[in-house]
């Protein structure tokens, strides 16, 4: 079965979704602090552009990425 755009849609709605921090509790004095998580969004969003554009020759990358709300240069940069 071929990918189809549906597919990129609900693959970049996933990645869309995914979160750019997490709290993360610290060991000392059970203190709670936010973590930038967003270069695992950008990367995650990369390895699934290249995925579709090596099964879809139509894939459009930049529009993929767009939807996946992303840092495009550095999604690419971990694709290729």
């Amino acid at each position: 079965m071929a990918l189809t755009r549906k597919h990129f849609n609900q693959l970049a709605e996933v990645v869309a979704n995914f979160p750019e921090t997490v709290n993360a509790n610290v060991l000392y004095e059970n203190h709670s602090a936010a973590v930038d998580i967003k270069f695992v969004k950008n990367e995650l969003a990369g390895k699934i552009a290249k995925i579709c554009w090596e099964a879809n020759d139509r894939f459009d990358i930049d529009r993929f990425l767009e939807a996946c709300e992303v840092e495009k240069e550095d999604a690419i940069n971990h694709a290729f």
